[in-house]
């Protein structure tokens, strides 16, 4: 994969990159445990090419601290619908899916998500301190557009 400003070749082909976030807020409901799911639909014409992750939730004390400290942990767990491909397993804490809700996760490595790929997200409550709330996951990345060459 090489990048020439705002294109990049990817297995051999041309693609013209426009920067996409895709995002979606997920109501909870305070009881330990309870799962709820949301949905990302990936635009029919276009792969997405995800480069950094992202969760905020109005739980959240209004005081940034470093690190993890200071955010509600939920767990979150993605599964791709067009393939049942999990993210994961299992249901991960929020600060192993998106680091901290300041900066977000950016990815070692980019990776490609297919046109019209539907992606179900479920946010779970933890076990103490759940919450009434709302969670907004955010994917950030490039809408990938075939230039013909």
């Amino acid at each position: 994969m090489s990048q020439n400003g705002a294109f990049r070749w990817i297995g051999g082909k041309e693609y013209r990159l426009a920067p996409r976030d895709y995002a979606v807020t997920i109501a909870h409901g305070g009881v330990a445990g309870t799962p709820t799911t949301g949905f990302i639909n990936i635009d029919p014409s276009s792969s997405f090419l995800l480069m950094d992750r992202n969760m905020f939730d109005t739980l959240d004390p209004t005081v940034a601290a470093p690190g993890s400290a200071g955010q509600y942990e939920n767990f979150i767990q993605v599964v791709d619908n067009n393939s049942n491909y999990t993210w994961s397993n299992i249901p991960v804490n929020r600060s192993a899916f998106a680091r901290t809700r300041d900066e977000g996760y950016r990815l070692p490595c980019e990776v490609i998500i297919a046109a019209n790929t539907r992606l179900s997200l479920t946010i779970t409550e933890p076990a103490a301190g759940a919450g009434v709330g709302n969670t907004t996951v955010t994917l950030q990345g490039y809408s990938l557009y075939p230039t013909g060459k």
